[in-house]
């Protein structure tokens, strides 16, 4: 995701929900209190009629949207956690928290400045990377406070002009797993931090130049845009399990409902991906 790309938040009435728990250990995840579900719409006859492919129903944004926020400062990357969405502001070197019941910003935390390439929520807190920094800011979700800095190198993008950050860093599977650089100058090592003593205590080798990394399944998920792979890193041995090769330029990973998501990026300067998922 590049900066400056979100003029605002908005809060949609989905038109189907599932919840699904991969089984990583994340932390508990208290909850602010929630309001009823919004009821379910029924599409229009018009909304049927103007379907983008067949069997894909297109409802307009205006029979779904319950709230918009307008975050300024350059909003970036944003996560669920904690009964809230956090959302980073690269300008202001800031983390909001906005409530859903509420549609409001009920807090904002300043990090370093430049937060950027990710969050993530995990272990009563939300994770915040700083690429002006080099550094790895740990939100407590209790106390909406930086109660924890981690020094490590922070990935911003692969080669090309301008950089392009691709969410390097997830929670999960008994700690937090980032993106960094290796001692030969690449960003071609995960980190593993250990949330008990806020400290890097793996630098595992990918063997390839990593993006975006997701946990689930059991395993951490490292795409490798350059060479087109999808790696599988087995957290208790810490090393390199499996490769998934013959991708199109993997950027952005998730995991959940019983897969791993990998979407093929593509720009003007890197047009090997194909914008499948």
């Amino acid at each position: 995701m590049s900066r400056g790309l979100v003029a605002a938040i908005t809060a949609i009435a989905l038109l189907a929900a599932c919840s699904s728990s991969n089984g990583d250990d994340r932390g508990a995840q208290p909850q602010r209190e929630e309001s009823a579900p919004a009821s379910t719409a029924t599409p229009s006859p018009e909304a049927e009629e103007t379907a983008g492919a067949p069997g894909v129903t297109t409802v307009s944004l205006a029979d779904q949207l319950e709230a918009e926020l307008t975050i300024g400062d350059e909003p970036d990357w944003m996560t669920p956690g904690y009964g809230s969405i956090w959302v980073q502001r690269a300008h202001a070197g800031a983390v909001d928290r906005i409530d859903p019941v509420t549609n409001e910003v009920v807090a904002s935390i300043k990090v370093g400045a430049n937060p950027c390439n990710g969050m993530a929520a995990g272990f009563d807190s939300v994770w915040v990377p700083s690429c002006t920094k080099q550094a790895l800011y740990r939100i407590s979700a209790e106390t909406e406070k930086v109660e924890a800095v981690v020094k490590v190198p922070v990935f911003k993008s692969f080669t090309g002009t301008p950089p392009y950050a691709l969410g390097g860093i997830d929670a999960g599977a008994g700690a937090v797993w980032m993106v960094t650089e290796s001692k030969g100058g690449a960003f071609d090592t995960l980190a593993r931090i250990d949330p008990r003593s806020n400290n890097v205590t793996d630098e595992i080798p990918l063997g390839h130049s990593g993006g975006g990394v997701t946990v689930g399944g059991g395993a951490v998920w490292v795409s490798a845009p350059e060479d087109g792979v999808l790696l599988q890193v087995d957290p208790r041995s810490r090393k390199v399990v499996a490769e998934v090769d013959g991708l199109a330029q993997p950027t952005i990973v998730a995991a959940g409902l019983g897969a791993v998501w990998v979407q093929s990026g593509t720009w003007s300067d890197h047009p090997e991906g194909d914008g499948s998922i």
